[in-house]
């Protein structure tokens, strides 16, 4: 089911826990950034993105740090370094108690 998306004037959670509210999922909602990039960035991608499906929420967020695959650079003094990303992800949720 598709639902409306939300203006910029609409409250949308984010959190890493389990809200104490009903809800019905909508779907994962992934983020990826590089390495340097800042947590308030991350999330505000995150807020797009829920904005798109029309979410009340992204809840049981996790944020994570990782090696990106294949992807290396010559350091200063010539050394290979791994360049990592920073991952987020959650559940896009529609809130069912009209709260």
């Amino acid at each position: 089911m598709k639902y409306p998306p939300k203006n910029e004037q609409q409250e949308i959670v984010l959190s890493t826990s389990t809200p104490s509210r009903t809800y019905k999922e909508i779907g994962i909602i992934k983020v990826a950034a590089k390495s340097k990039t800042p947590l308030e960035d991350i999330n505000q991608a995150l807020l797009s993105k829920a904005r798109e499906v029309g979410a009340d929420a992204v809840i049981n967020l996790q944020y994570s740090e990782v090696n990106a695959p294949g992807t290396y650079s010559n350091g200063p003094n010539g050394e290979v370094r791994v360049i990592t990303r920073k991952n987020a992800q959650g559940i896009a949720v529609i809130f069912t108690d009209n709260k």
